[in-house]
C-alpha cells in the first residue's frame, strides 16, 4: 500500500526506492506535469521549491515509482488547479486502473462521481454502496450539505476489492471518492 495524506512531507531522498530507472523516472515526472520542472538525480529530488499542487504531484510521482498496486490519495485534487483534476480522473486513474491497481482517493469536489466505478458511503459507522441509480440523488443531497463534516471512524478493509476497482468513500456531507 502507498498513500498520500492530505498532511504530508515529501523528503529529498527517495527513500526505499535504489536503482530508480531514469527513463522510467522521466516518464512519471512526465505523467504528473513535472518533466522539466523537477526530478530525479542520484535517488534524490532536484528540486523542492515547489507549489502545493506541485507538491502534492511530486509525492504521486514518488508513489508511482513505488509501483503498489494499492494506492489512498487522501484529498489529493485539492491543490491541483481544474486541468490538472480532469487529466487525474479522465486520464491517470483509467491507465492506473488498467494497471490493475486499485486507488482509494478523497475528495469533496462531486462532479468527479460519475468517473469513479463503485460508490460507497458512512451509515451508522459502516459502508454501505449507494447503487448506480441513487448517485445523482445522493450527490445532491451532499451538495445542500456542504461545510457539514463529522469524524468518523471506519475499517473499510472488510470491503471485498478487486484489482482495479475506483470507487467512491461518502459520509453525511463528507465526500469521499475512492478510485
Amino acid at each position: 500500500i502507498s498513500a498520500i495524506f492530505s498532511q504530508f512531507h515529501v523528503f529529498r531522498q527517495l527513500y526505499g526506492l535504489e536503482n530508480i530507472d531514469a527513463t522510467k523516472a522521466s516518464a512519471v515526472f512526465e505523467k504528473v506535469g513535472l518533466k522539466g520542472i523537477t526530478g530525479i538525480d542520484k535517488a534524490a529530488i532536484t528540486r523542492l521549491d515547489l507549489s502545493a499542487g506541485q507538491r502534492r504531484r511530486l509525492a504521486l510521482a514518488s508513489v508511482l515509482l513505488e509501483d503498489r498496486n494499492f494506492l489512498i490519495l487522501d484529498e489529493f485534487i485539492a491543490d491541483q488547479d481544474p486541468g490538472q483534476r480532469e487529466y487525474f480522473f479522465k486520464t491517470l486513474l483509467p491507465e492506473l486502473k488498467s494497471q490493475g491497481k486499485t486507488i482509494i482517493v478523497s475528495t469533496h469536489d462531486l462532479q468527479w462521481i460519475k468517473y469513479c466505478d463503485r460508490l460507497y458511503k458512512f451509515d451508522n459507522g459502516k459502508l454501505a454502496e449507494v447503487p448506480d441509480a441513487q448517485r445523482s440523488a445522493y450527490a445532491k443531497r451532499l451538495t445542500r450539505a456542504v461545510g457539514f463534516r463529522e469524524e468518523v471512524e471506519v475499517d473499510i478493509f472488510p470491503v471485498e476489492l478487486e484489482a482495479g476497482d475506483r470507487f467512491v468513500l461518502i459520509s453525511d456531507g463528507v465526500w469521499s471518492s475512492v478510485a
